[in-house]
């Protein structure tokens, strides 16, 4: 895996794998190249929605006050996620880090303004976090806790 687009392939191949509409679970991946900011993915189970930005943190480099996204949350991206939140929907970042092999998640409040972590900031963050791997189990298990029930 080596960019974005390369997680988001991986991520969308897993959940059509794992759900279809009779499942409970439904997703589709925008691709609106005119309107910045929409989430990389819309996640449907039952009458909730999320709406899913995934970032990939290529390295953790060794300078503690390095940022760790190459490319970071944009302010209209995390406008999207804040938008999606006010009108009731869940609305989560979500971030690979390729050395750790799996996802973190923040809820759109935990993202920074600037977009992006400082090295030793994000260790710390994610120290209390709990780790989900890209394939159908562990994206259940990110689903399922996202929408704080089984599925």
């Amino acid at each position: 895996m080596k960019t974005e687009n390369d997680l988001n392939a991986i991520f969308s191949k897993n959940l059509r794998t794992m759900w279809g509409v009779h499942d409970g679970i439904f997703h589709y991946k925008p691709n609106d190249r005119i309107t910045d900011g929409v989430s990389d993915f819309l996640i449907w189970s039952k009458s909730e929605t999320l709406a899913l930005e995934n970032k990939l943190c290529k390295s953790m480099d060794v300078n503690s006050k390095a940022k760790i996204l190459g490319h970071p949350f944009s302010g209209a991206q995390i406008t999207f996620l804040e938008s999606q939140k006010l009108v009731g929907n869940k609305a989560y970042g979500a971030v690979y880090v390729l050395e750790h092999k799996g996802f973190y998640l923040f809820e759109h409040a935990e993202i920074p303004k600037t977009g992006n972590w400082k090295t030793d900031e994000f260790l710390d963050i994610i120290s209390t976090k709990e780790k989900f791997i890209t394939n159908p189990e562990g994206l259940k298990r990110m689903l399922e806790y996202v929408f704080g029930r089984l599925l």
